[in-house]
């Protein structure tokens, strides 16, 4: 690539980015393409004079060209590394060039079978340079490219053709230049930027070789191979390459065509048809045929370039018995170059199948070919189906030079500076870089490897050697020199090293520290100790082995305890000081809750729902959300307060510990509708009229506000009392009233309870009836004994005169029997009647009777379980019991009476007179009546 700093005008130029062609000559394979994409970066657009431009970052990616990878593949090629130099040219204005050539790196790439394949390389250039003194346009030019390949196997080792180089030109009328770059003085600007084009030389092309091929065969050759399940059977092969005897040197040899017939012998065929299971009625695939070329290029001795030819198998029925022909099978090779002069061959060296059988319907064997792929059937000569000492060489040749060599006396390049590796104390391994012989050279013969000043063996092929037989604790000087075919020798390379003294014990283990520790497990680095193979931690009566590396981590531990560990190193020879630390292992962390289960909704008003749920087990408190808010508590309820009214809420309980939430769980809900507590409006315009004991009374309605619960009626005050139950119009008689003024009030009541205030008061006054007149009333109730804890029913009627508020009244009580229980637990009966003496008196204000009643009472028959103990026509009281009567709310329709008397002592009761006398005599005894108009 160059910087020349010309005038020329141009239309579109390249700034660091430029795309090439290359022909490449490659040993045996000779010329192929290459496209190579350069990108160099940091190409500035302009620069001041005598200005340091700092080296440039290259990267090149190029596609190798499908004929060069069959080619490769022929070389039994599998991957491909090296390196490469790019040319590189800046020109100046002021005259002077800079040449740059730019070393990049090839890494290993994956050599396909077929087609193109991508390589990439990365450098820089190799220094920094200068602008120079003068202003105007410089330019940066690419030229061609010189490869250094390694082309290896798929074992990884290099191929027959070992490592070499490939000269790569660029294809004619290509523009080169990749930047332009302006010089400046000041600021000024230099137009239209020039493109020139760098002539370099363009790629030697090989003539064809004007040889006529003769026909190489090899019939009946017997191969050994191994299908699977059934034991090696021989492959019959009959093979044919038409190829010259004399060929020319550095010219293109006609393209290597093999065609092959095969035959697979009456035993591999009835295995087909009846070892597998379903048998095979057809055979497809193909063959790899590796064929072995000798030629004087080749580096690596009497090693030979295994050839691949890949070989189509198309589908062939497969018979009952007998063989089965595979005819026609065609493979070819690219055309070969050879540049130097001397005999050369051609040997089948080994044949591997690739093998589909499918069965009658078509369909791949499941076992042998799953997913259709073929199985591999490698076959060889040294098998034990093939007969020994066959020959396999199916064309011998000989290369020619138009001119005479000159004889060789120039030995082989220095070989690269050994590296000793896998030293032990008797062993190592050698490896050098690889030495060239010129060309025209008579080949590479070898190395010669000396340790300390003494040969060491003989003359090894490969750049490596295994070194054996040496001393432990020994200082060792390696030397190796190169040999061509004609004995010059190279100088030497060398290295030197030593080898590690005797085993010895461990020793001290340094540096141990604890690096993490969880509730079961700790973690544990340290120095490495020398001479330790392995380590052995010890703590309380338990050995963990370590058995490479310097950490470990001990588990099952306890929590919360205290551990001491030592750690020593181990050899063969024994075991080294141990170190020592101490450590302490955390709390086990809990784990997250369980699922919260069991959430329901146990209560709700008009602003607040109440939710409880099941213990969760691990749960140290709960996290509750709902729309708009959210809480904790540790309990298992929780009230939710301050909602809206008639509102559906959604709420969410998680469970919660130190270690996280647990699974959740949610309820619905739905708040009350908001209570009524507003009052009704108070009743207006309440009348009343007196007719006889009654009073009507009206008012006008009330009224309960919008969204109230509504009205449910009124209740009516008599004198600020609130008359028992409630009126559902707007309308109420008040009967049974005794003559007096009364005021009556009026409230209104809605449906949740909400009481207005009171009406303003009507009086009614009801008049006194007419004196003289007398009523009788109706009358039922009972009367209690104490003392025998006795209720006895009373029937009757009173027939009452009121004159000035004074009451005379005759009273008549029917006598009944009743029950009574003897000290509590002695069940009686007795049949009483009230006798009165005279007339019943008292006084009569408003409904506030008092009366007072003189009456002989009569006990004719006394039992205890059934049995008459006392009673007659003669047992009653000896003196008239008197009997106060008491009413406050009696009116011309009648009232509640009640009063509490003393039983006099009894008599003519019988023998049991004093008894029974004593049991039922005494205080406390009541009378409860009701009377009713009649």
């Amino acid at each position: 690539m160059g910087l020349t700093f010309a005038q020329s005008a141009v239309a579109a130029v390249p700034h660091g980015e430029l795309t090439l062609n290359y022909r490449c000559v490659y040993p045996m394979i000779g010329a192929q393409d290459l496209k190579v994409n350069v990108k160099v970066d940091g190409i500035p657009d302009t620069v001041k004079t005598n200005t340091t431009v700092a080296p440039l970052s290259v990267k090149t990616t190029d596609i190798v060209s499908g004929d060069t990878t069959t080619g490769l593949f022929a070389m039994d090629a599998k991957s491909l590394e090296g390196s490469a130099v790019a040319e590189v040219n800046g020109v100046f204005p002021d005259g002077h060039t800079e040449d740059m050539p730019t070393n990049v790196t090839i890494p290993k790439v994956t050599v396909p079978d077929t087609g193109d394949f991508p390589l990439t390389a990365d450098g820089t250039t190799p220094r920094a340079i200068n602008s120079g003194t003068a202003k105007g346009w410089g330019r940066v030019n690419v030229g061609n490219l010189k490869l250094h390949v390694a082309p290896k196997n798929a074992a990884g080792e290099l191929t027959a053709l070992g490592e070499f180089d490939v000269q790569c030109y660029q294809k004619p009328g290509q523009d080169n230049q990749i930047a332009a770059v302006y010089v400046q003085e000041g600021s000024e600007t230099g137009g239209d930027a020039p493109n020139v084009k760098w002539d370099r030389p363009t790629a030697p092309e090989p003539k064809a070789d004007d040889h006529t091929p003769v026909d190489g065969k090899l019939s009946g050759l017997t191969f050994s191979c191994k299908f699977p399940i059934i034991k090696p059977q021989g492959l019959k092969v009959d093979a044919s390459l038409p190829y010259p005897e004399d060929i020319h040197a550095n010219t293109l040899t006609p393209q290597m065509k093999v065609s092959s017939d095969a035959e697979v012998n009456a035993y591999t065929v009835n295995a087909m048809q009846t070892v597998i299971d379903p048998p095979a009625a057809s055979l497809e695939g193909y063959a790899i045929a590796t064929a072995n070329l000798w030629a004087p290029e080749i580096q690596n001795g009497q090693t030979p370039l295994a050839a691949k030819l890949k070989l189509p198998i198309a589908k062939l029925p497969v018979p009952e018995s007998g063989t089965l022909p595979i005819k026609g099978l065609l493979g070819t090779a690219p055309p070969l170059v050879f540049s130097k002069a001397g005999e050369g061959k051609m040997g089948v060296q080994r044949l591997d199948l690739y093998i589909v059988l499918r069965d009658a319907n078509g369909d791949p064997h499941p076992d042998l070919n799953p997913g259709g792929k073929p199985f591999q059937v490698p076959c060889t000569l040294d098998g034990p189906a093939a007969p020994p000492g066959q020959n396999n060489i199916i064309h011998t040749f000989k290369i020619t030079d138009v001119t005479s060599p000159a004889e060789d006396k120039t030995p082989p390049t220095v070989p690269g500076t050994p590296t000793v590796a896998d030293i032990t104390g008797t062993t190592a391994n050698a490896t050098w870089g690889a030495s060239k012989d010129e060309d025209g050279g008579s080949g590479l013969k070898g190395y010669n490897v000396f340790l300390n000043g003494t040969k060491f063996g003989d003359t090894v092929t490969d750049p490596k050697v295994a070194l054996t037989g040496l001393e432990a604790g020994k200082h060792y000087k390696l030397e190796v020199s190169a040999i061509d075919n004609k004995g010059n020798e190279s100088a030497k390379s060398a290295v030197e090293f030593d080898t590690p003294a005797p085993p010895q014990k461990p020793g001290a283990v340094t540096g141990l520290e604890v690096t993490s520790t969880t509730f079961d497990s700790v973690s544990l680095k340290w120095n490495a100790a020398t001479n330790a193979d392995k380590y052995v931690v010890k703590y309380g009566d338990k050995t963990v082995e370590v058995p490479s590396g310097t950490t470990t981590t001990i588990t099952g531990l306890s929590p919360e305890t205290k551990y001491t560990f030592a750690v020593n190193g181990v050899n063969a020879q024994g075991s080294g000081d141990a170190a020592t630390v101490d450590a302490t292992t955390p709390a086990k962390p809990i784990d997250k809750p369980g699922e919260l289960k069991g959430l329901t909704v146990v209560g709700t008003t008009f602003d607040s729902v109440t939710v409880k749920w099941d213990q969760t087990a691990g749960a140290a408190k709960y996290k509750i959300a709902w729309d708009g808010g959210s809480a904790e508590t540790a309990d298992t309820t929780y009230t939710i307060k301050g909602l809206n009214a008639n509102t559906a809420y959604k709420v969410t309980v998680t469970p919660n510990n130190t270690a996280g939430d647990g699974t959740a769980a949610s309820v619905d809900a739905k708040t009350q509708a908001k209570p009524d507590t507003t009052k009704p409006s108070v009743p207006g315009d309440v009348k009343g009229t007196a007719t006889g004991d009654s009073v009507a009374l009206t008012w006008s309605a009330s009224k309960d506000e919008d969204g109230g619960s509504g009205l449910a009626g009124y209740y009516v005050y008599q004198n600020g009392t609130k008359l028992p139950g409630l009126v559902t119009g707007t309308s109420k008689t008040i009967s049974g009233l005794a003559a007096g003024k009364y005021t009556f009030t009026v409230s209104a009541a809605d449906k949740a309870g909400n009481e207005s205030d009171q009406s303003a008061g009507t009086d009614v006054t009801v008049e006194t009836p007419p004196a003289g007149g007398s009523t009788t009333y109706a009358l039922t109730g009972t009367s209690a004994i104490k003392s025998i804890n006795g209720t006895i029913p009373l029937t009757g009627s009173v027939t009452s005169t009121v004159t000035d508020g004074k009451v005379s009244a005759d009273l008549t009580l029917g006598g009944s029997a009743g029950k009574f229980s003897l000290f509590g637990f002695l069940p009686g009966t007795v049949d009483v009647a009230y006798v009165p003496q005279g007339k019943t008196t008292g006084t009569l204000a408003g409904t506030a009777l008092s009366t007072e009643t003189k009456t002989v009472v009569k006990l004719s028959s006394i039992k205890i379980f059934g049995l008459e103990i006392a009673g007659g026509t003669t047992c009653q009281t000896a003196t008239p019991a008197t009997v106060p009567l008491k009413s406050s709310n009696f009116g011309p329709n009648g009232g509640d009476l009640s009063g509490t008397f003393t039983l006099p002592a009894l008599q003519g009761c019988g023998f049991l007179n004093p008894l029974v006398s004593a049991l039922a005599a005494g205080p406390g005894n009541t009378v409860t009546l009701k009377a009713v108009k009649k």
